[in-house]
């Protein structure tokens, strides 16, 4: 793992106005958590050590190990981890934060449902996913080279295992995301966050045009 670019990284993207735009929607989603809260698919950790001051622990999970060790903290811990496979006892954490994964996943629902596992009675879901009819890939079918999934991204080159790229195997609409949720949880809020093109864009736009938003910032509850 190279530790400088990922600390260069880092420092783009926590200045970069659509990073606080959604960081803005997150913390007003999450609050403060008195417990534990597990960060999935978590990366070299960028949400989860930008939550730890808003929870009594937090622990990282990913099945790549690229994450940052200098983030390790008394209120912070980094598990090597399948996500289909949680090594946690059902009903451990009082939230699941999944920012950027399922669109990753080949089998979303499945995915879910072990973070379902693992929340506690009433404990809340916070996640992201990119929106497939966001404003870039409206204008993409307007000019004839309509998006295509699965969709190759770019490389983000930590590792010597980035050297392939990720793939996003689906996004989402509105109705999508409403509509994966409702099968284990109760979907309290969805909202469309960032309209422009990558960090180029507005945070404050009219509600007729959310459509078009770059993510999808939602907040379930468990049954």
């Amino acid at each position: 793992m190279n530790i400088n670019k990922i600390a260069f990284a880092e420092r783009l993207r926590s200045k970069a106005r659509d990073t606080k735009c959604i960081m803005q929607k997150v913390l007003l989603h999450l609050g403060y958590i008195d417990g534990i809260i597990l960060d999935c698919g978590c990366g070299y950790g960028f949400w989860t050590s930008n939550l730890e001051p808003h929870c009594k622990f937090i622990v990282g999970t990913d099945i790549r190990d690229i994450f940052d060790r200098n983030k390790l903290s008394q209120k912070l811990d980094f598990i090597l981890a399948d996500g289909y496979k949680l090594p946690f006892k059902d009903e451990s954490f009082e939230c699941v934060v999944l920012f950027d994964v399922l669109e990753h996943t080949d089998n979303d629902l499945a995915f879910l449902r072990d973070s379902h596992r693992v929340l506690k009675s009433r404990g809340f879901l916070l996640i992201s996913v990119p929106n497939r009819e966001r404003l870039i890939h409206q204008i993409k079918k307007l000019i004839g080279t309509p998006v295509r999934y699965p969709l190759r991204l770019g490389v983000d080159h930590y590792t010597s295992e980035d050297t392939e790229g990720q793939w996003h195997f689906r996004e989402y609409s509105r109705k999508e995301l409403n509509e994966l949720l409702r099968n284990d949880f109760e979907a309290q809020h969805i909202e469309g966050v960032w309209l422009g093109f990558g960090s180029k864009g507005i945070g404050a736009f009219p509600s007729i045009f959310e459509r078009f938003a770059q993510i999808w910032l939602a907040k379930a509850i468990k049954r």
